[in-house]
């Protein structure tokens, strides 16, 4: 028997929101889908924070026939469809991206699937998200900016 220590840190001090998520994950883990959707837009931004530092605790998701399922259910913006992106691609509490860039970055391999892919949207699909009455047009930028990369990235995607 022996007893381990770890120390680290932070590049960057994690935000209050990250933090008080962290707090709950301390006690449990999610272990269902969409617990992020309760929660305000800080918060989830909190949450990529965690899941992004998490990543290597939550990579588990690797269906056999590279079929991923994404409830759109919740998707309200870019930032909620990170959220439901990483749990379709790695489970409850999952990662897959939370920029552009980030995105990228994961279909190169590491952190679930690499591309090509088929990205089943389901309870939903991008033109419905960008022409809601209420998005932003910032935010509808956003959203075209991630459905060109899904593709450009050889992901199909299926609308359910």
């Amino acid at each position: 028997m022996f007893n381990l220590e770890l120390s680290g840190g932070f590049l960057t001090e994690p935000s209050y929101e990250a933090m008080e998520i962290w707090k709950k994950w301390m006690v449990s883990k999610p272990t269902i889908k969409n617990t992020w959707s309760s929660l305000s837009q800080r918060r989830r931004l909190g949450w990529l924070e965690v899941v992004r530092m998490q990543h290597h605790a939550t990579y588990c998701n690797i269906p056999t026939n590279n079929n991923y399922f994404l409830d759109m259910t919740h998707v309200r913006d870019s930032v909620s469809f990170y959220c439901a992106l990483g749990e379709a691609m790695n489970g409850p509490g999952g990662y897959y991206g939370f920029s552009l860039d980030s995105l990228d970055d994961c279909f190169c391999g590491g952190f679930g699937a690499r591309s090509p892919f088929v990205l089943h949207l389901c309870n939903g699909n991008f033109n419905e998200l960008m022409h809601r009455d209420k998005i932003k047009e910032s935010e509808r930028e956003k959203l075209r900016e991630i459905q060109d990369l899904l593709i450009s990235s050889q992901v199909t995607l299926v609308y359910d």
